[in-house]
């Protein structure tokens, strides 16, 4: 086993059993030092086939890594002290300006992270186990727990409505075309809060036609294509 193996390997372990909150501090030196160790390893000196395996496996202790990191900022909102700086009017306008992030990435981040510690337990064991990638369990959080209906149904015991089944819909397609499932069933287990929301991207849709020398230019807007029920 090569150096760069053996270090994947071990970040990649299974996870222990419920451990110290205290214990979070030296866990992040010995990652802070896994990670110096992996990124030392010179990248044009790899086999193709090894350098393709390390992207595959660095990006699913990535996924994990960010998921605890989302859940922590949910953490950090729920306590509230970090308004009392002043510094922000919203949450992810504080993040943002922490981590040098977008408001929209941190808005994203903060999304996840607060389904992920409470509408979506069956997501954060996926992703943590490495089951369920990152951008899955994003598109989940961005379109499921967003109505009492839905959140309803996510904890429900229906078989084909759950989040159970949603979670096991993941693995077995890519990002787009599981976006395009998990609008298909919030648009089936809330019909009316669908309707709503489709009403909504439709009154933002516009079109603009500028006169232009030798010709017209058009801008314009559409709202995103929402399934029927």
């Amino acid at each position: 086993m090569s150096g760069m193996d053996g270090l994947v390997a071990g970040v990649a372990a299974p996870r222990a059993s419920a451990r110290p909150a205290s214990d979070l501090d030296s866990e992040l030196r010995l990652l802070a030092r896994a990670v110096e160790a992996v990124t030392s390893v010179p990248v044009d000196e790899l086999e193709v086939d090894r350098a393709a395996r390390g992207h595959d496996e660095l990006r699913a202790l990535s996924d994990r890594l960010r998921a605890y990191s989302a859940r922590l900022l949910a953490c950090v909102e729920a306590d509230g002290r970090w308004a009392a700086s002043g510094a922000a009017r919203t949450f992810p306008e504080w993040v943002a300006r922490r981590g040098g992030a977008s408001v929209g990435s941190a808005r994203r981040e903060f999304t996840l992270g607060k389904a992920l510690a409470g509408d979506l337990p069956a997501a954060r064991e996926a992703v943590a186990d490495g089951r369920m990638s990152l951008e899955h369990a994003q598109v989940l959080a961005q379109l499921a727990p967003t109505s009492d209906a839905r959140r309803a149904a996510l904890a429900g015991d229906k078989a084909d409505r759950n989040e159970a089944h949603l979670v096991t819909a993941a693995a077995q397609v890519g990002v787009d075309d599981y976006r395009r499932i998990v609008r298909r069933w919030a648009a089936a287990v809330d019909t009316v809060a669908h309707e709503t929301e489709h009403a909504a991207a439709a009154a933002k849709e516009y079109l603009y036609v500028v006169r232009r020398p030798g010709g017209v230019e058009s801008r314009g807007s559409s709202p995103v294509s929402t399934p029927r029920p």
